[in-house]
């Protein structure tokens, strides 16, 4: 029987779990459905199966399996073994938003070398060259920014 805390924090939770959907939806980022399965796995307290992820998310063998795969290729989710069971579960990965960084790290420094190489093709002092110079310097900001992240996220770390 539940009480109406539990059905408060339920929907608190549902509510949750599809903000998170409809975000890294509309930000371009992973479809509907991985984001949705992402926001269940931030709000878990323990690693959920793929027959609970199906229940609470209301979705297909097929839609879990896709979701379940891109979030695991991303680095934001794990599979782990349920102690005496033949079945696994999936959690968030304890590096999730280090790997975010990481791959948004590779993204800043490939517009980075794109700038500086292309700066070499152009007369000093061209419109191309102020333009491409700048790319170049707010790349290095961004870059110097995300560095200080990634120090953060090490510092910060739960120690295991």
């Amino acid at each position: 029987m539940s009480t109406p805390s539990d059905d408060v924090h339920k929907a608190t939770r549902a509510a949750f779990i599809e903000k998170v959907g409809l975000q890294v939806e509309s930000a371009g980022w992973m479809p509907r459905m991985s984001g949705r399965m992402l926001g269940l796995l931030l709000v878990a307290e323990h690693p959920v199966t793929q027959a609970e992820i199906r229940e609470e998310l209301l979705a297909s063998v097929g839609a879990i399996s896709s979701a379940s795969r891109e979030l695991i290729a991303k680095r934001l989710a794990r599979r782990v073994g349920v102690p005496g069971s033949r079945h696994t579960a999936m959690e968030l990965h304890p590096d999730a938003w280090r790997s975010l960084e990481e791959d948004g790290m590779r993204g800043v420094q490939d517009y980075s070398a794109l700038a500086r190489g292309a700066l070499e093709e152009f007369p000093p002092d061209s419109t191309a060259a102020r333009n491409l110079q700048r790319m170049r310097d707010y790349f290095a900001v961004v870059e110097e920014r995300m560095q200080h992240v990634l120090r953060w996220l090490d510092d910060t770390a739960p120690r295991a």
